[in-house]
């Protein structure tokens, strides 16, 4: 097949074109053969481009299996499971492609046995790395792809199989981290016929690495652990070894991966704060074993193959992404999207491709980066920008805090405070303060203060973080605070334990500057404001010449026989409507009304209700406009209010974040906190 960057070209203008003519109905459209194949080729085509290379190379002589890799590229099942069940870590995409073609050589029955290509395509993406034996790695012998392929695949088809049944339901990208195990194939076995009856559940088995392996720190000899090699006497360390021989965390985290592993069970060690710990997929979810930290506080091993970040939280959101197909689908969505202008690229990421698999890290990435370029996003606001400050003492310096002049607030107190009046209720998202010279202070706290006066401590300096490039500059350093969900109308910053300024001015305390980042409270108002009839962006009119329109007394009215007629409101940005109120003139109520939400890309209709508008008093709806259709004759309005809130773009999107995310919060503070840095 041709590879130039023409053909690069030719399929970004193909697939652009044919999504801007189906976007009204995407699920059908990306389940089409023929446009998933574009975009499919599209998508790795674009991988190799990142490397620098081209499809020139699958077509030469380095490929013993060429014709082969012709017949992945026309096979949509397999060319979507090999471009959507995990990267590639050192991204030679080539090498897994080829390694891929020749475990089809080998076994051509891989693409029409879905499990046989699961188990083909895992061995390609794994051992496009090279997977090193565990057992001798001081030699760093390489196992065999093309045999750990054909092992696995005639231990799971053989009859009894010794696999759980697990292996069979799993995605490939969990596959991955079954056939990528350290262990050669005959440990494995060993594995298979050593362990205890009671651990043989997907649930148990990784619970038996605490009865087969005993911890200690020194051999029989009195060799420490530390040693390495010297302490097995520098023989392979087999699981067989291990089991007789022993040893600390390490030892105990990786016999229990490849324990899990031999019965097909995914699972891998994990790097913990001074110690190795592993995890497990029971099914269900993942599971901690050998645990000292928890999750959060978990890495990835070396040797591991990397998803999207080091942090362990990352693989259980890759693994729910993998669920029901759903990451393949919002795969091909975003690679379509990737051939449009930015503002329907980001407006397809996301209403189409986040909401299909919220957990694709990548369309997130993808997404937030587009806001920044296109400035739908930026920095908050910083809220006490000029805002009147209240001293301890020095109050002829205090608004140089909040005026961003470069001058400095400073007093000879023991203790002292300031106290910024933000003037309206806030959301604080981040502190930044500047201190002067060496004067700061080594112990402080940060109250919020309530509308109705009430004190919160917030923050201490237990909280604070420095940049790095910050860190070797002790003169006017800048320090960093997070952000409090308390509502917060003034900030109280109370000082103690300073430091002597060096020039002997006797300060003990001194700042340059405070900044607070942060968005006043979202409140419910009445989006229609008191000229709701400017608003009116449409009414209807039909071939009898039926209208809606203005009085004398500038109020809508419906004139005319006909019994139905309607009222368009845009409120020219994206709202969230709470409740409806209709002021009706005298006998001019309708008898039915109905609402329709209408936002970018589709409709809501909340159905009819009776004219006091019972129905329409507890809602919940993001959106621009909304339809008031009414059922009647004679309507006549005197007002409308809609009451509801007033969304930025910033509150959008965290809303979003959190509600797509409410299962992975280790994952949505991430995209939040990058989110609030652009």
């Amino acid at each position: 097949m041709a590879g130039s960057q023409k053909e690069i070209e030719d399929l970004r203008k193909k697939i652009s074109e044919s999504t801007e003519e189906n976007k009204q109905d995407l699920e059908t459209f990306f389940s089409s053969v023929d446009i998933s194949l574009d975009i499919l080729r599209l998508k790795f085509l674009s991988k190799l481009a990142d490397l620098k290379k081209n499809m020139s190379c699958i077509e030469s002589d380095d490929y013993e299996t060429s014709d082969v890799v012709e017949k992945i590229f026309g096979d949509v099942k397999v060319l979507e499971m090999f471009l959507s069940s995990g990267d590639v870590e050192n991204g030679d995409w080539n090498k897994a492609l080829e390694l891929l073609a020749k475990l089809i050589k080998t076994d051509p029955e891989v693409t029409c046995h879905l499990l046989k290509l699961k188990l083909a395509v895992a061995v390609a993406l794994t051992f496009a790395m090279p997977v090193i034996s565990y057992a001798y790695k001081e030699t760093n012998k390489e196992i065999d792809p093309v045999q750990r392929y054909l092992s696995f695949s005639s231990w799971c088809l053989v009859e009894p199989s010794p696999m759980f049944e697990i292996i069979r339901n799993v995605s490939c990208w969990h596959l991955r981290h079954v056939v990528g195990s350290w262990a050669e194939d005959y440990e494995l076995q060993w594995a298979r016929d050593h362990v205890s009856p009671e651990f043989l559940t997907p649930n148990k088995i990784g619970e038996a690495t605490h009865s087969m392996i005993k911890y200690r720190d020194y051999n029989e000899d009195g060799v420490s652990i530390h040693k390495g090699a010297e302490f097995y006497n520098h023989r392979p360390e087999t699981l067989e070894l291990l089991h007789q021989e022993g040893g600390v965390c390490g030892v105990v985290s990786k016999f229990g991966a490849a324990v899990c592993q031999a019965f097909g069970v995914p699972a891998m060690p994990l790097g913990q704060p001074g110690h190795c710990a592993f995890t497990w997929y029971t099914g269900e979810g993942w599971v901690l074993g050998n645990d000292i930290s928890g999750w959060e506080s978990s890495c990835y091993h070396d040797g591991i193959q990397v998803q999207w970040n080091q942090s362990a939280p990352f693989i259980r959101l890759m693994s729910d992404a993998q669920e029901g197909g759903m990451f393949a689908i919002s795969e091909k969505m975003r690679t379509a999207a990737s051939t449009l202008d930015p503002e329907r690229r980001i407006g397809m990421l996301f209403s189409c491709v986040l909401p299909k698999c919220p957990e694709n890290y990548e369309a997130w990435m993808d997404f937030l980066q587009l806001a920044k370029d296109t400035g739908l996003i930026g920095y908050s606001e910083n809220v006490a920008e000029g805002k009147p400050v209240a001293v301890s003492s020095t109050e002829e310096r205090a608004q140089n805090l909040t005026e961003n002049s470069g001058s400095e607030w400073w007093t000879e107190e023991e203790t002292a405070w300031i106290e910024i009046d933000l003037e309206k209720i806030c959301v604080v998202q981040r502190v930044k303060i500047q201190w002067w010279g060496f004067s700061k202070a080594d112990t402080y706290k940060v109250f919020a203060i309530a509308q109705n006066g009430e004190k919160s401590l917030v923050k201490t300096e237990k909280d604070q973080t420095v940049d790095k490039a910050e860190q070797k500059n002790d003169c006017n350093q800048w320090i960093n605070l997070a952000g409090w969900e308390e509502e917060t109308c003034k900030v109280r910053l109370e000082l103690s334990n300073g430091n002597k300024d060096p020039w002997n001015m006797n300060m003990l305390f001194g700042l340059r500057g405070i900044v607070i980042y942060g968005r006043e409270k979202v409140r419910t108002v009445n989006l229609c404001g008191n000229n709701w009839q400017e608003l009116v962006v449409d009414r209807n009119r039909n071939s009898s010449g039926f209208d809606l329109s203005l009085n004398d007394q500038d109020n809508i009215v419906c004139k005319g026989n006909d019994p139905e007629s309607w009222i368009e409101i845009d409120f020219g940005g994206i709202r969230c409507v709470k409740s409806i109120e209709i002021d009706w003139e005298d006998e001019g109520k309708a008898e039915n009304v109905g609402v329709i939400i209408k936002r970018s890309s589709d409709d809501v209709k909340i159905g009819s209700g009776d004219v006091d508008l019972d129905s329409f008093k507890s809602l919940n709806h993001i959106c621009r406009k909304i339809r008031l259709n009414f059922i009647g004759n004679d309507v006549g309005v005197k007002s409308v209010k809609v009451y509801g809130v007033k969304y930025s773009n910033k509150d959008i999107i965290v809303g979003r974040m959190k509600r797509l995310l409410k299962d992975h919060p280790f994952v949505c503070e991430i995209l939040i906190d990058r989110f609030l840095k652009y």
